[in-house]
């Protein structure tokens, strides 16, 4: 990957993160997710506190593809002598690693499927962002995904395609109340893009990959409360899944490609994990304890 090193400025605070559990990468993929600020894992229901970090923003945290690596936003100045300003870090049993330093707060930190690459948004002035990626054998170093026109949008909801040939980042102009929230496609070698679903009304959210790389779950608010549809990215159609009375929101596709997982509302103003066919149809319960948020399959325990 070319790079282009990332302007420093500033001081945050560190994200303090404590690994509890050694986790091996051979065991059947696992769903985990965040509950009161605790990654947690769903292993035959019965949820396991794996990593417990002081600032319970999940936007600032992702799992590794093999479950034994955690990303994270943190102080580079904790983990390289003086170097100042905003950083992307990831700890692991064997220790810490400093990826990149940016000019802004770090947000979104997401995988690609092989572990070797980072993509992240950068939150700069007034709101106004830009998507960056990043390379575990260039540290110091990122290579952002739109030029002059990136910084008009702020992004968030970040995913890397199986192949990892492609980004998708959900694109929001500041000041607007998140109107409109459009997912955008970049490709990470040429930084062209393209605007998916632009005939949907409403907000989209959240998309995920299927495994096959052929079709993109998200939310979205098209036909009322945001629920979950799937897009087949040859087609370019969209097709709605749930009908969800808590509403649906934050997918993410088992690595089977057998169902998509949500979060939902309960009656009682909590959350759970829910899960439906790709197809569509009845949801079932994965997670009905706690308040279960930011729901992802890895391939530890």
């Amino acid at each position: 990957m070319g790079a282009k090193a990332l302007g420093v400025a500033g001081v945050t605070g560190l994200v303090v993160l404590a690994l509890v559990l050694t986790l091996p990468s051979a065991a059947p993929p696992t769903l985990r997710y965040v509950d009161d600020g605790i990654w947690s894992s769903a292993t035959a229901g019965e949820p396991a506190s794996l990593i417990d970090f002081e600032q319970s923003d999940a936007s600032k945290t992702s799992w590794s593809p093999d479950g034994t690596e955690i990303a994270y936003a943190c102080d580079p100045e904790q983990h390289t002598p003086d170097v100042d300003g905003r950083g992307l870090c990831s700890a692991s049993p064997d220790g810490t690693h400093l990826w990149t330093t940016a000019a802004a707060p770090v947000r979104f930190p997401t995988w690609s499927s092989d572990g070797d690459g980072l993509a992240y948004a950068a939150l700069g002035i007034e709101g106004h962002g830009s998507l960056w990626v990043t390379d575990r054998d260039t540290p110091g170093e990122a290579e952002t995904l739109c030029e002059d026109w990136c910084p008009l949008f702020r992004y968030y909801s970040i995913a890397w395609s199986p192949d990892g040939e492609t980004v998708a980042a959900v694109a929001e102009t500041p000041g607007t109340g998140g109107h409109p929230a459009r997912i955008i496609l970049f490709d990470v070698e040429t930084h062209e893009f393209e605007l998916l679903n632009t005939q949907m009304p409403g907000l989209q959210h959240g998309p995920t990959w299927s495994p096959d790389g052929e079709h993109l779950a998200f939310s979205s608010t098209a036909e009322g409360d945001f629920d979950v549809w799937r897009v087949d990215l040859e087609s370019r159609t969209p097709t709605r899944l749930t009908h969800e009375a808590g509403g649906a929101t934050n997918p993410t596709w088992a690595p089977d490609g057998s169902r998509i997982v949500f979060v939902s509302r309960t009656d009682g103003g909590g959350t759970e994990l829910r899960s439906v066919a790709p197809t569509g149809g009845e949801s079932s319960a994965e997670v009905s304890t706690g308040r279960p948020t930011t729901p992802l399959f890895v391939d530890g325990p």
